[in-house]
């Protein structure tokens, strides 16, 4: 007799059974570290990412896959006793077998005290400046070195039962800070951390090495995110979801006590905010932006554009922020918003009917096969498609042509038209005599009626 197959009812029955009982758990100090040990000693899982199933803010739980939900549910059956909760009601023995190796949750490996921090810039003994790459601000997260001191900054909340306030965050702008992110677009702001005076192990929070401009956070510090809370979350959340995304952010490590941190984070607070339009014009420095934006929300290049230098051979991205934007530039004269709108609606309907034309090549779920064969969807190839665009619209040719067209040129990289390429995906090959020829192959040369 065979065995029952996990349904996705079952599959929903059990996560909805994992975010009742994570309340009990939750407003239990005792439970929560009984939970992240055993998920760190077990399964390798980060303390921070543990933590976000705990708040479940974001319908977390509902986005756990499979392994991670008997993992989940087995644990806590093991601390609460739950019958709802027991895995073996819900998957069949074999499946559970398999589900129980390798590690569960991807993430960065655990760092640990005494920290340090490169590039440091002293601005007084207590007061020091660098910078900080996402991957660094998850690893610090999840590591749970960086934390939360609600005494000195926005008021914390309290769950229902429990004497332990929570960081008081909103859900909805952690999440517009993740896509922001994955999309590139979110500023290089600073972040602010307090090397909380009085915490250390030793006598010093911090020590600062001149000669190599190291700054070292010490056995035992408590280490707050005094500003910048809510950014740190999205970023966490994008990282989660994009490992290669990476991106530097100015970094201000204090070491001051908690009264003299929350002067600190009141003055910040008190500053006069910049108007929200002038920031909206700051950020939009070319009307080529403009048509970037329509592209990445109106077309199939959704998602595709990436806000990095170099796009990996498994990637899913096509073309970098960059390099499109470099393009429109280049190929399109723009002197209005109007203008921008104006081009940004043939670009959308032009890269549509170019990835319909070749979905293996665009659309597929193996580009890296493709990127192993041919340049057909290399970054730089990208600028060429903007000038074949601009002249398929000078003379009124059908976008349906678009695959007959472009089977003229050899993107194969057995071939030599591109052979200087060679391996590499990125912007900066995007030069001057690169681009000229690409201009003399899409515009000059190409045949389009």
């Amino acid at each position: 007799m065979s065995e029952v197959l996990l349904t996705t009812d079952k599959l929903y029955k059990l996560k909805t059974e994992i975010e009742k009982n994570l309340i009990d758990i939750k407003n239990d100090s005792n439970m929560v570290k009984e939970l992240k040990a055993t998920m760190a000693d077990k399964y390798k899982a980060l303390p921070g990412y543990i933590q976000e199933i705990l708040n479940n803010n974001d319908n977390n739980v509902q986005r756990l896959n499979e392994k991670e939900v008997y993992i989940v549910s087995k644990e806590m059956y093991s601390i609460l006793g739950a019958p709802a909760l027991d895995p073996s009601n819900y998957f069949p023995t074999r499946l559970a077998k398999e589900l129980e190796g390798g590690r569960v949750f991807a993430g960065e490996e655990v760092v640990k005290l005494p920290y340090k921090f490169k590039n440091v810039i002293k601005i007084k003994e207590d007061n020091y400046v660098t910078s900080i790459t996402a991957k660094e601000l998850s690893e610090l997260y999840n590591s749970s070195i960086l934390q939360y001191n609600y005494n000195t900054q926005r008021e914390g909340k309290y769950i229902k039962g429990s004497l332990i306030p929570v960081p008081k965050t909103n859900p909805k702008s952690v999440d517009e800070i993740k896509e922001l992110f994955i999309k590139g677009d979110l500023i290089v702001s600073m972040l602010t951390f307090n090397a909380r005076l009085g915490t250390s192990d030793g006598d010093e929070e911090v020590e600062y090495d001149p000669s190599d401009q190291t700054l070292t956070v010490t056995r035992g510090t408590l280490l707050d995110a005094l500003d910048g809370y809510h950014r740190i979350s999205g970023i966490v959340k994008a990282i989660a979801e994009v490992p290669e995304l990476d991106q530097p952010f100015i970094l201000n490590v204090l070491n001051y006590d908690e009264e003299k941190a929350k002067v600190h984070f009141a003055q910040m607070n008190t500053i006069n905010p910049v108007e929200k339009s002038r920031i909206e014009e700051l950020g939009q420095k070319r009307y080529s932006s403009t048509v970037v934006e329509q592209l990445k929300f109106k077309s199939e290049l959704k998602n595709k554009i990436s806000p990095q230098s170099e796009i990996s051979i498994d990637s899913n991205f096509l073309v970098t922020y960059y390099t499109l934007s470099e393009a429109i530039d280049d190929t399109f004269e723009l002197k209005s918003r109007k203008d921008a709108l104006k081009i940004a609606k043939y670009l959308v309907d032009f890269f549509d009917n170019l990835f319909y034309a070749f979905p293996d090549e665009f659309l597929g779920d193996d580009l890296s096969s493709i990127r192993k064969q041919s340049y057909i969807n290399h970054n730089v190839m990208f600028y060429g498609y903007v000038y074949l665009a601009k002249k398929m619209k000078e003379n009124n040719v059908e976008l349906i042509k678009l695959e007959n067209i472009l089977n003229t040129i050899d993107f194969s990289k057995s071939g030599r038209v591109f052979e200087e390429l060679g391996r590499q995906n990125n912007e900066n090959q995007l030069k001057n005599a690169m681009k000229k020829k690409l201009k003399r192959i899409f515009y000059d040369e190409i045949a389009v009626v």
